[in-house]
């Protein structure tokens, strides 16, 4: 077995024991309080490159960044994501996942993306700028539904997770 094949199925392995039932691990309750209704709890806040990556790092600390900063603030230029944990887009074979189109993105703007459930052992979103090797990755919470890389018009792009 390869290391890059051992690397993944250690990746996975611990990903299937995060998967214990949260009943197992709560105490018992002894209370009478009456059953009240479910309310909608808060999402995670979406998770987006930043339009610019400039000397001062990403603003946002859910992103890493890799490489040295940029002399100047740089344009995001496009996006990777990736199947496996931060240093999988380093890997000799990495797992890369393609964007494809999707279903429900209306308007003008061409809009691609990944759908965040389908990818049990987490996506990395590695976010690309101009002129520069330098770029910012981020763990995209599983709580997240899809997220979508847009062409503007008039050039540029975003990527965000919602």
């Amino acid at each position: 077995m390869t290391a890059l094949a051992l690397h993944r199925l250690r990746f996975a392995l611990a990903g299937c024991a995060l998967a214990a039932p949260l009943a197992a691990l709560a105490p018992p309750f002894a209370g009478t309080a009456q059953a009240q209704p479910a309310q909608a709890l808060p999402g995670p806040p979406p998770l987006a490159c930043p339009d610019r990556l400039g000397p001062t790092g990403p603003g946002d600390p859910r992103f890493e960044q890799i490489g040295p900063p940029p002399a100047a603030a740089v344009p995001l230029r496009g996006a990777r994501m990736f199947d496996g944990p931060p240093g999988e887009e380093q890997e000799p074979e990495p797992m890369e996942v393609p964007p494809r189109p999707l279903p429900g993105a209306g308007g003008r703007d061409a809009v691609r993306g990944w759908p965040v459930a389908l990818h049990g052992s987490g996506l990395l979103l590695v976010c690309l700028y101009a002129r520069t090797g330098t770029y910012l990755r981020a763990m995209v919470p599983r709580e997240l539904d899809r997220c979508e890389i847009a062409s503007r018009q008039g050039g540029g792009v975003t990527v965000a997770c919602r």
